[in-house]
């Protein structure tokens, strides 16, 4: 078989920087805000001991065209991320493969979590509004439902944050092991690091950057992820094989 950097492999890495590109902005627009919650002594006071009185306010200054967006947009991405798993594939060498098989299944599972993990965030602000502009006498079933909204957000949330972790760390140790195409130092560009660096540089920027830096954080870091692989596939004309 002939081997070459071929233009798919491009299309994938460049597939996975725009799926990034959009969950960032989704993410800014969901839930980059900055809330004082005592502005909303509903919850802050009244609820307080009902709610979880941060996430009750956090998305109230959010009209619902912008919630929408930022929900929607994300969302609708997901096909590009999933055709970078075909780079993904590609850069694992061949000896390699039965690892790549569970590491791609396992990012399919990721990516199945994500989008209620990431939406359910809309729906979830938008009960709470709903709250803020009702009588009294619906509160009760309201937030009762919110309850319901706000269990399922997380448990969708925190499976798709855990099980993505989880793929970056096996990556990582698929890099190290020499079992992919990418040199032993490439193990240091990964998201789970990225994260946490820019965790502590968003604490260092002033508001609203703050707030716009922090809703971003995991997506912010995949899209260096994505961006490191494609200048380097580029730069070193890897090898792959020609589908063309």
């Amino acid at each position: 078989m002939l081997y070459r950097t071929n233009q798919y492999v491009r299309w994938s890495l460049l597939s996975g920087i725009f799926a990034a590109i959009c969950w960032c902005i989704g993410d800014m627009l969901l839930v980059g805000f900055a809330v004082n919650p005592n502005d909303y002594p509903l919850f802050a006071e009244t609820y307080a001991s009902q709610v979880d009185v941060e996430l009750a306010t956090y998305m109230l200054t959010g009209s619902t065209q912008r919630l929408q967006w930022g929900a929607m947009l994300a969302v609708a991405s997901l096909p590009f991320y999933a055709y970078a798993l075909f780079a993904v594939w590609q850069l694992i060498k061949p000896t390699a493969k039965k690892y790549g098989v569970a590491l791609i299944l396992l990012w399919i599972v990721s990516l199945c979590f994500h989008p209620i993990g990431h939406a359910g965030f809309y729906y979830v602000g938008e009960i709470y509004k709903a709250i803020l502009a009702t009588d009294s006498s619906a509160h009760a079933t309201l937030l009762e439902t919110a309850k319901g909204f706000e269990q399922i957000l997380m448990i969708n949330w925190m499976m798709a944050m855990a099980t993505l972790a989880i793929v970056y760390i096996f990556w990582a140790v698929l890099v190290y092991r020499r079992q992919t195409l990418l040199p032993r130092w490439a193990v240091w560009i990964n998201p789970v690091l990225f994260s946490i660096l820019i965790i502590l540089m968003a604490k260092l920027l002033p508001q609203p950057l703050q707030s716009w830096v922090g809703a971003a954080t995991f997506n912010e870091a995949n899209l260096i992820f994505w961006l490191f692989l494609y200048v380097y596939v580029r730069r070193q004309r890897i090898d792959f094989i020609d589908y063309s």
